[in-house]
């Protein structure tokens, strides 16, 4: 999850609508070419539920990428 300030929104990328219910100081959005894993240790404060909009729209994203993958994947160079 990145905040929105000065990020380039690529089509990997679900903005949360909802951000303030999730417990996020600033918009933020999931980047979905981003994904890691962390250490439990590393973790300093929990957030909030995701609210069911922006769940649907994190899953309407994996669903399209899961989508270019089947056909053959987007062309080099596209956002």
């Amino acid at each position: 999850m990145t905040a929105v300030r000065n990020v380039v929104r690529y089509w990997l990328s679900a903005p949360l609508t909802e951000w303030e219910q999730a417990g996020l100081r600033l918009p933020s959005i999931v980047r979905l070419d981003k994904l890691a894993t962390i250490e439990k240790s590393l973790v300093e404060r929990t957030l909030g539920p995701l609210t069911a909009a922006d769940l649907a729209a994190i899953i309407t994203t994996l669903r399209s990428l899961f989508s270019e993958i089947a056909s053959g994947g987007r062309k080099s160079g596209e956002n």
